[in-house]
């Protein structure tokens, strides 16, 4: 899921993802979490990103 918030030139981006990775050695995958934040400057029409932060985590069970 992405959103994004416009305040003049600048646009605030936060996005939540999910994702899995498999590794060659190991049987079982690893299943993460993740959000991202990125702030934008429009410059001569054209977005560009300032500044980006990404974090993962385990994801928590679903409630029951």
């Amino acid at each position: 899921m992405v959103k994004v918030r416009l305040e003049g030139p600048i646009a605030l981006a936060t996005e939540t993802y999910r994702y899995t990775i498999r590794l060659k050695d190991k049987p079982e995958p690893i299943e993460r979490q993740g959000v991202a934040t990125s702030v934008l400057r429009k410059s001569d029409g054209e977005w560009r990103i300032v500044s980006m932060h990404s974090s993962s985590r385990t994801p928590k069970p679903p409630k029951k």
